[in-house]
């Protein structure tokens, strides 16, 4: 039996990834993420954050369905807060890359976790999230689910700013063909600092039901 979907149990992300990501995408219908980020892989420095990233999806959302998913996609659900969700598509959001390619994706919401974007430097430096200087690991990793709670605003460290107001980022353990709702390739020209942008990949979309009743329009149906 088909299982049914509503348009609420979606959510709508954009990211940047490279060309090879796509081509993957489109000749085997999925792709996994089996290395780090490079910045992080090279000095090693962050290492720990993401080790702890990947366990807390493995504990919070629907595990990975491959063993080669080995660590998150990332993308955004916020860029700048919920008024400006979608990412701009400028070199500096793709450096250091000459081309990178650009999409909106429309993922279940049961394969998706969110964190505040601004909070998840804490995990990053090792630092405390707390006012209290904390050295004890565990308790100090412990803080950091904090930044996975919508209801956490304390000032000291989010300025009081409400969690639709603020960046936030999404991991995920694959992309799959389906999810795309387009792609455009981004490219650099030479001596100048905007990108040339060609949408190379839609999707044919076909209606899916919300809570109303009234049919919208969904990626399931790729052309």
């Amino acid at each position: 039996m088909q299982t049914k979907f509503m348009e609420s149990d979606y959510i709508t992300l954009w990211t940047f990834q490279a060309p090879e990501v796509l081509k993957m995408i489109l000749e085997d219908g999925i792709a996994y993420c089996d290395f780090k980020d490079d910045f992080a892989l090279e000095t090693q420095e962050f290492a720990h954050a993401y080790d702890w990233m990947c366990e807390q999806m493995k504990l919070r959302i629907t595990p990975p369905e491959s063993p080669n998913a080995k660590f998150p996609f990332w993308a955004w659900k916020y860029y700048n807060g919920k008024k400006e969700a979608k990412p701009r598509r400028t070199y500096d959001n793709m450096r250091p890359a000459q081309e990178a390619v650009f999409m909106e994706l429309k993922i279940h919401k049961s394969r998706v976790l969110c964190s505040d974007f601004e909070l998840w430097h804490f995990p990053l430096g090792g630092w405390s999230l707390s006012e209290e200087d904390i050295e004890d690991q565990k308790k100090k990793e412990e803080g950091w689910n904090l930044i996975f709670d919508e209801s956490f605003n304390e000032p000291y460290f989010t300025g009081g700013v409400k969690w639709e107001d603020r960046p936030i980022q999404a991991t995920f353990w694959c992309l799959k063909k389906e999810d795309i709702v387009y792609a455009d390739l981004l490219q650099t020209q030479p001596g100048r600092k905007a990108l040339k942008v060609k949408r190379i990949f839609k999707t044919r979309k076909c209606p899916l039901p919300t809570k109303s009743g009234k049919a919208v329009m969904s990626c399931t149906e790729i052309g």
